[in-house]
């Protein structure tokens, strides 16, 4: 077996004599040959952890890990109140819902319409995000609705952003 040097430890730590030299040992102890913990070698009890052969990415305890392909980790309350703010990229012309949240937009094959949803005045915000570009994003009120007085809001360019609040009479760019 190779002598292994332990690592020196930080200087403040030094002048604490005993246990910081008991801590070296016992991590000493448990690293193997390769500088690994030796997965048997930790103390597992009162955890969830399982090994890591049959360990599931979304067997998390009381937490929404995602569907297929979608990796995230949130408790259950904050998944459901999240629900809904961000919309998968639109790329043909798409009536908003109230609760839209952020609408992400790929106008790189077209212009494209958003039409916002009646404003209930209650200053809920909603964003408009051109991702990708090349053609006009047409941000349209509903009904009697304006934008800052306007009919429509259009965004020319690549990577921006309007954020919307809803006033009583329409919305307004903030």
């Amino acid at each position: 077996m190779a002598i292994r040097l332990l690592p020196i430890p930080p200087r403040e730590l030094i002048n604490m004599g005993r246990p910081v030299a008991l801590y070296f040992q016992e991590l000493d102890r448990l690293l193997n040959s390769t500088e690994q913990i030796e997965w048997d070698r930790i103390d597992k009890s009162g955890s969830n952890l399982t090994d890591l052969a049959t360990r599931n990415h979304n067997d998390l305890q009381n937490m929404q890990g995602g569907t297929t392909g979608e990796y995230y980790h949130l408790t259950d309350a904050v998944s459901d109140s999240v629900q809904g703010v961000l919309r998968q990229s639109i790329s043909t012309d798409y009536v908003s819902d109230y609760d839209d949240g952020i609408i992400v937009v790929d106008a790189s094959g077209g212009a494209v319409e958003v039409t916002l949803p009646l404003s209930q005045g209650d200053f809920k915000k909603l964003m408009v995000s051109v991702q990708t570009g090349g053609f006009d994003v047409t941000v349209t009120p509903s009904g009697s609705d304006t934008i800052n007085g306007d009919a429509n809001l259009v965004i020319e360019y690549e990577d921006s952003t309007a954020q919307l609040a809803s006033v009583t009479g329409g919305w307004l760019v903030v």
